[in-house]
């Protein structure tokens, strides 16, 4: 019964993960959070016992971990945000055991069988549900459970070759597999992932060259990337259009998908423009501190200052996550250093596994485990969402089944577990659960039935995390909505901006209640909000308001104006007609005169998903907000 238990442990954390609290919303929560960070510590004692080579490295190659730990650490102490990563850099460790966890689940055959089988039907059941969620929601996309269609494809991508091989045998199990296999296919097509559909291709050739005796595997991934490519072939092509099953209908719709593939080989899609985008502000940032980069988690942060924002690429006041590719991420959050030591492993690893794959014990299991390594390492190039937990759980997961596939002489014996794993447990822990108990603090300030109750809340997690910049961010919004802006406020807001480096909202903000509360430094800020989001009118028109008299006003009002159109009735013209009269002089349209009912021209946050500034910029649910109001006319 023991051993049963032990052997579904890897697919049931993973479905933990993938189903709530590794999700993207799901992990914005107090209790996703929670439960994720107890989940990997946990699951994580279970390779504990390996903990001189959790990857199966060899002698030389084992040194390479210590070596990225270190790494890692004097990343996070020398960055300017070191609070970003905090436990990002705790939680490495237990990420980096997961492989070793896996391994010690699985180490007979029977244990081994059972949780194959296990993640398998996993595999199946999130495919069909990601189906049936795109039949009632066809114009989202397949994004669930995850949140993400592009982290969907990935995840889909990573777990299928395992999951496959996991049915060969019996007549009534490569059914099923035949089954899951289709359910994977129609999954990866409603994602729209040209990337994943790409990485798929690298996966059938690996395995047409690997897989002899894996008939069945090979066959599989060919139907199933026969019937993706068919079905691609007549989708609707481009992000952000509507698409669902209508979408199947017609040769138009075929041409609007060649046509999407002709975007990408000519270079004007916009998905592939606006990566190229975020690759290049990760190399420049990697040039500004090319050893030991800025700092692990610190792209929400401090990335804003390098992404030069192109009218049409991308939205006004975008708050950008992640650099849409793990290796131009890496480097600029780990230096150099970091990144060559991640591509050592991954090479170390995949050079030990293709040396035991002739006397692999289950050589299938190893092969299907390292197309699907290879597939996640294609996808993963122009993705870097690794804060939805999910997908880099699912590729240690995988890792973790490929060491299961070597020769048993290659891995350790387990030797006081429970003592090992508490060294690093217990410490993380600790750490830790100040941050949970904050995070709790605020997630109950967004239930909060008065304002001052929630500005309670928040002021409870400051205390328990205070270098949060969210949270003292949170608190002076609250405080300046119930009693006006102070020097006080002001001052708390500013400090939450200078916390969080390069975010333009922090600064906004911050300078507006700074000008209300007549501080000097508010010019400054909404200096700095309009140079980090130069697409958005209200940091000029803040800056206008601050000192009419300066040279640029005229140009500032016409960069609002033609901003915002309904900023050319706002009230404070009343106050300055000249400087009114010479801002519409030069634009190309016609404004009413001043007159009738007024209201407040606000930018608002968290108000959409997909442009969410909360779980984006701080991985912490929506809360809808209202900041740099300006009152116009109706």
């Amino acid at each position: 019964m023991l051993a049963a238990v032990r052997a579904v442990l890897p697919p049931v954390f993973l479905a933990l993960l993938t189903f709530w609290s590794g999700s993207f919303a799901g992990g914005a929560t107090f209790a996703g959070a929670a439960a994720a960070h107890g989940g990997l510590l946990a699951f994580a004692l279970l390779g504990a016992a390996q903990w001189r080579d959790p990857l199966g490295l060899g002698s030389v190659g084992r040194w390479l971990v210590p070596a990225l730990l270190v790494a890692t650490l004097a990343s996070w102490l020398s960055g300017p945000v070191p609070r970003a990563g905090v436990t990002g850099s705790l939680l490495l460790p237990a990420y980096l055991l997961i492989p070793a966890a896996v391994a010690s689940c699985w180490r007979g055959s029977r244990e081994r069988r059972l949780g194959l089988w296990t993640l398998g039907l996993l595999l199946g059941l999130v495919a069909a549900l990601a189906v049936i969620r795109w039949q009632v929601h066809p114009a989202h996309g397949a994004a669930m459970p995850l949140g993400n269609k592009n982290l969907l494809a990935a995840w889909l991508v990573i777990l299928w070759p395992v999951g496959l091989a996991s049915f060969a045998g019996r007549r009534l199990t490569r059914i099923g597999g035949f089954l899951v296999g289709i359910s994977v296919a129609v999954a990866l097509l409603a994602t729209d992932s040209l990337l994943a559909a790409f990485a798929i291709v690298v996966q059938a050739l690996l395995a047409a060259m690997w897989c002899k005796r894996a008939r069945f595997l090979a066959w599989s991934g060919m139907v199933a990337l026969v019937i993706l490519i068919g079905l691609a072939a007549v989708r609707v092509g481009g992000e952000g259009s509507e698409r669902g099953p209508a979408a199947l209908e017609g040769a138009a719709d075929a041409s609007k998908g060649l046509q999407r593939v002709a975007s990408v080989v000519s270079g004007t899609d916009i998905s592939l423009r606006r990566r190229v985008q975020y690759a290049r502000a990760g190399w420049i940032g990697l040039s500004r501190r090319p050893l030991l980069g800025w700092g692990p988690v610190s792209v929400p942060w401090t990335a804003g200052q390098f992404i030069e924002p192109v009218a049409g690429l991308g939205p006004a006041s975008e708050v950008v996550g992640d650099l849409h590719s793990w290796p131009a991420q890496l480097g600029y959050e780990m230096g150099a250093l970091g990144l060559g030591l991640v591509a050592a492993i991954g090479w170390f690893f995949a050079r030990r596994r293709l040396q035991e794959l002739a006397g692999a014990r289950q050589r299938v299991i190893l092969q299907a485990a390292l197309l699907g390594i290879a597939g996640g390492a294609v996808t993963l190039v122009g993705n870097a969402a690794v804060a939805v937990v999910a997908v880099p759980a699912a590729l240690a997961v995988i890792a973790g089944v490929a060491l299961t596939g070597a020769p048993q002489a290659s891995r350790g014996s387990d030797r006081s577990v429970l003592g090992l794993g508490c060294l690093y447990v217990f410490p993380a822990v600790l750490i830790l659960l100040p941050i949970e108990r904050a995070h709790l603090c605020y997630q109950r300030a967004l239930g909060a039935g008065t304002r001052a109750a929630a500005l309670a809340h928040v002021r409870r997690a400051q205390e328990l995390d205070p270098g949060f910049p969210l949270y003292r961010a949170r608190a002076a919004w609250l405080a300046a909505e119930l009693g006006g802006s102070d020097a006080a406020v002001a001052e708390e807001a500013r400090r939450a901006a200078v916390g969080a480096r390069h975010l333009a909202p922090l600064w906004l903000a911050a300078g507006t209640l700074g000008f209300e509360a007549g501080q000097p430094w508010a010019e400054d800020a909404l200096q700095k909000a309009r140079k980090l989001d130069p697409l958005a009118p209200l940091p000029a028109f803040h800056l206008l308001r601050v000192r009419p008299t300066r040279e640029d006003a005229v140009e500032l009002g016409v960069e609002a104006v033609t901003g915002d159109r309904r900023l050319a009735k706002a009230v404070f013209w009343d106050q300055h007609p000249g400087l009114r009269a010479a801002v519409l002089a030069r634009l190309d349209f016609e404004v009413a005169g001043p007159g009738g009912s007024t209201a407040l021209l606000v930018q608002s946050l968290d108000t959409r998903p997909a442009f969410a500034f909360s779980p984006f910029a701080f991985r912490r649910s929506m809360w809808p907000a209202d900041i740099a109001g300006v009152e116009v006319y109706r």
